[in-house]
């Protein structure tokens, strides 16, 4: 990370991996970083009470865990390492 361009795009919460503003149950959420060095944040969705399963509005936020994918930065540090 030699720019501060790059060590800001490893840094970022769920209003950005979501790509617009958190709904307001988003802050009942539980968030978790998926993978040790990057410091993004993302959320582990709500479960609807009626049907056991994770809300749709979950299921298509770019912030929740099941949707992360590792940060182009995160795939270079990993290659490097090999």
């Amino acid at each position: 990370m030699k720019t501060n361009e790059s060590k800001d795009s490893m840094n970022y919460g769920r209003q950005k991996q979501r790509g617009k503003h958190l709904l307001d149950f988003c802050q009942r959420a539980r968030t978790t970083h998926e993978w040790a060095g990057d410091k993004r944040v993302f959320c582990s969705g709500l479960i609807d009470a009626q049907t056991d399963d994770i809300l749709p509005e979950c299921r298509e936020c770019g912030a929740w865990c099941d949707n992360a994918k590792p940060s182009e930065e995160l795939k270079k540090q990993w290659e490097s390492k090999k």
